[in-house]
């Protein structure tokens, strides 16, 4: 029994490294061993805290369904056993996995008892790590001054705690706010910064992403073709990293990036192939959508179009 428990918390150790470093396919399989050995070793608080890493791993794969039944789960037990630190750890992954799948609604909810449970035993790392994603869900509701307050408080106490994964995603986040803010300097400034730190704690993940806001950046200036460049190379770093949903952001990009430069007939094909993978990805198939239907005004089929816009 001893030797199931120092094991499987040797496994959890390794899938929870490998995580913090966006390693997702090198985690799994430590979580699911924990997992098991800690249910051999009838360690429940363990045994919720593997299924939560695998549920994490799950979500950032864009396998939502997998995560949400993992995740539903690990809340469940946790609950009834009142193990607060835990529910707050769950509740975050639910509030990243809602917004993941463009429901906002319920991803403020999530992170919304996270920070209720601030003062009844949640970790202050959980706290933090839900600040974060609330500026995520504003992001991406435009409340723009609102996500820029949060990014500049999770900025500052991730840089105090020397905890720079975590200051790296809240900068790089940041950035794409400060660019739709017209503030592309600066914004350039904190993709700078994260980039830096991405590259020396070795996260190729967070690499891809700083691609992926350098891409929009180089759009909203008017530079096609460096764009299509950052995007490429956004993609393919979520490809090597077996991150789909992630590549296929970078490819919507792409596709934009060709519809800028007047590459039509490559922007028409990269969009409607990314569309047709996109499933259940708001994120993705309203932009593909929405470029598709640029695409048939500007050859003035005008049916198609309401076609396109009507979806987006």
């Amino acid at each position: 029994m001893g030797d199931e428990l120092a094991a499987g918390k040797v496994e959890q150790n390794l899938g929870s490294m490998l995580l913090r470093q966006d390693r997702y396919a090198e985690a799994a399989p430590h979580f699911r061993r924990a997992a098991l050995r800690f249910a051999r070793a009838g360690d429940h608080a363990h045994s919720i805290m593997a299924d939560n890493g695998l549920a994490s791993v799950l979500a950032a794969q864009y396998r939502f369904d997998e995560a949400l039944l993992l995740a539903e789960r690990a809340r469940q037990r946790a609950q009834a056993k009142g193990l607060v630190p835990l529910l707050a750890n769950i509740h975050n992954l639910l509030g990243r996995l809602e917004l993941l799948r463009g429901r906002l609604g319920p991803a403020m909810h999530w992170l919304a008892l996270v920070l209720r449970d601030a003062d009844r035993g949640a970790p202050p790392q959980s706290v933090d790590e839900a600040q974060r994603t609330l500026a995520d869900a504003y992001r991406a509701a435009n409340l723009l001054p609102e996500s820029i307050a949060l990014y500049d408080r999770t900025v500052a106490t991730a840089s105090a705690r020397q905890a720079p994964i975590e200051e790296a995603w809240a900068l790089v986040q940041r950035a794409w706010v400060l660019a739709r803010m017209s503030q592309p300097s600066v914004a350039r400034q904190d993709l700078a910064r994260a980039r830096q730190l991405f590259g020396l704690q070795a996260n190729p993940v967070g690499l891809a992403v700083v691609h992926l806001h350098e891409a929009a950046l180089a759009l909203q200036e008017n530079d096609g073709s460096q764009a299509a460049h950052c995007a490429t190379q956004a993609a393919d770093g979520f490809g090597l990293a077996g991150l789909p949903g992630a590549q296929l952001e970078a490819r919507v990009l792409l596709a934009q990036s060709h519809e800028q430069s007047g590459e039509t007939g490559t922007a028409e094909q990269l969009y409607r192939q990314t569309l047709a993978q996109a499933q259940d990805l708001p994120q993705v198939s309203a932009p593909c959508a929405q470029g598709l239907g640029r695409l048939a005004a500007r050859q003035a089929d005008h049916l198609a179009a309401r076609t396109w816009f009507g979806m987006a």
